[in-house]
């Protein structure tokens, strides 16, 4: 069972049409993170959809298509009073934002960035 597409609408076959596709559509540069196509081996490029439709969107790394697919589920996990784009707007917004001043308990502080005292990192590596 398949999902209905309108009359006109090409969907490409898995395989050498779908590879071709991609090959002949990879970016200069991934419109995502930015880095040169030259730089990303061929392989490493993805076809991204939309998993809801089946729609393609295009081409990125692999890298990007993967972290672009976790947050559309943070998303829909943020739920249904607040759109996608709002919550992610709201996410920037709020890591722009100046700090309290204040740290987590057990934090301390080396070279001016906070890390957990080596006990606890002890610990977490033999996990």
């Amino acid at each position: 069972m398949g999902t209905k597409v309108s009359p006109g609408l090409k969907i490409l076959k898995a395989g050498k049409e779908l590879n071709t596709w991609k090959r002949q559509n990879i970016p200069k540069e991934c419109p995502l993170c930015g880095r040169k196509a030259g730089v990303i081996p061929t392989r490493n490029w993805v076809v991204d959809h939309d998993h809801s439709t089946g729609e393609i969107r295009g081409v990125l790394c692999r890298n990007c298509n993967g972290l672009e697919g976790k947050m559309k589920t943070l998303c829909v996990r943020a739920g249904n009073w607040i759109s996608n784009v709002a919550w992610v707007n709201n996410v920037l917004d709020y890591w722009s934002t100046e700090g309290t001043g204040l740290y987590y308990p057990g934090t301390t502080e080396v070279n001016g960035k906070p890390v957990p005292p080596k006990k606890k990192r002890k610990k977490r590596r033999k996990k």
